[in-house]
């Protein structure tokens, strides 16, 4: 904790003195105001604007499914975020490393600022894709996920899970 150096000059006690001498008070806290701002642990370098969901149709029903998935597709290979929708191709596959699946990166019990950023960015995408899946969605398929929370209130289900649930 950062701490202000103490502005009460300390004198020394005369030899002769009646008074018993106080030791020094200890330090100020640092009271932090528009002169020191707080500065992140890390950065990231991700735009918070959301796609537009306009030229998606909407999906409703099994009829809607083959224009909402194209669109949905060709919007997230355009973001490059194909990846996090994307499962493992069957062996003997080719696939290139775009088609390749993420998976939300785990942390140490210590993580570095490198890992807490790529953590961080890795979730924030997938909040994104969560978007455009969601974002889409008729009343019947919405109903089809099962909404999963963490201890912190948080949906608990990956974009890939709300997809590969979509897709069965």
């Amino acid at each position: 904790m950062l701490h202000a150096p103490c502005l009460t000059p300390v004198h020394p006690t005369p030899l002769h003195s009646p008074f018993i001498p106080l030791p020094p008070h200890p330090p100020l806290p640092l009271v932090l105001g528009a002169a020191t701002p707080l500065q992140p642990l890390y950065t990231y370098s991700f735009k918070s604007d959301l796609p537009d969901l306009s030229k998606i149709p909407i999906l409703s029903s099994g009829v809607d499914w083959t224009a909402w998935n194209w669109a949905v597709l060709d919007l997230l290979d355009n973001l490059c975020f194909f990846c996090h929708i994307t499962s493992p191709s069957p062996p003997g596959v080719h696939v290139t490393s775009l088609a390749l699946p993420s998976y939300p990166p785990t942390l140490d019990d210590d993580p570095t600022v490198k890992q807490l950023a790529h953590h961080d960015a890795w979730w924030r995408a997938n909040g994104t894709i969560w978007h455009i899946l969601w974002g889409c969605l008729g009343l019947a398929p919405e109903a089809l996920v099962p909404l999963h929370h963490d201890a912190f209130g948080n949906v608990a289900v990956s974009s890939h899970d709300l997809y590969a649930i979509l897709v069965a």
